[in-house]
């Protein structure tokens, strides 16, 4: 059976830590990336089936690379994170939706696991 690949990039190692035990039991293959080149090298060479995306970092803003992703043609089903006020992954999900990003799904820290785990199935 081919694994599908999940991507990750965010700033905090507990939260992908999260991300990667969930999707791992249902059989992702889990790369995670804290830097905006590690993402886009990472994206380019596993062709992931689901991205995990934090919108503020403090080296790269996640809208930035939501933007990338639709330049990119991007297929990948897109779950975008955040800590801070749940309009920032609202406005990250809008500006991709306009862009032609077509799956994009939206959740605040802490994770709802059941719901995190529902989006990945």
């Amino acid at each position: 059976m081919h694994r599908k690949h999940l991507l990750v990039i965010d700033d905090e190692p507990a939260v992908s830590r999260l991300v990667r035990k969930v999707a791992e039991s249902l059989e992702y293959d889990v790369c995670v990336t804290t830097q905006a080149r590690d993402f886009k090298k990472a994206y380019e060479t596993l062709e992931p089936a689901v991205i995990v995306l934090d919108v503020v970092m403090p080296d790269v803003d996640g809208i930035e690379l939501v933007q990338w992703l639709a330049a990119m043609s991007c297929k990948a089903k897109v779950i975008i994170v955040t800590g801070y006020h749940p309009h920032y992954a609202e406005i990250a999900r809008e500006i991709g939706a306009l862009r032609g990003l077509e799956r994009v799904e939206t959740f605040t820290k802490p994770l709802d696991i059941s719901g995190f785990r529902a989006a990945l199935r």
